[in-house]
């Protein structure tokens, strides 16, 4: 299921939850730094870049477009 809203579209699963993807990047391969962005609606908090999947996408690409999306937000 789809719903439409202004310059977004809403993908649900058979049970009527919310498709999300996010994930967790490391700056190295000893994970020993992750990369957290500030919420929007908390700007006191940080959160783990991820965002609703847009029909047809993978959770995979949909992870990776909500990392580049939600970075770019935060650069000045």
């Amino acid at each position: 299921m789809m719903k439409l809203k202004p310059n977004q579209t809403r993908t649900y699963d058979g049970d009527g939850f919310k498709k999300r993807a996010a994930c967790l990047c490391f700056k190295n391969e000893r994970e020993e730094e992750v990369l957290l962005v500030s919420s929007s609606r908390h700007p006191d908090q940080w959160i783990v870049p991820g965002g609703g999947m847009e029909p047809e996408e993978e959770p995979c690409g949909a992870a990776v477009r909500e990392v580049f999306e939600e970075v770019n937000k935060s650069v000045p």
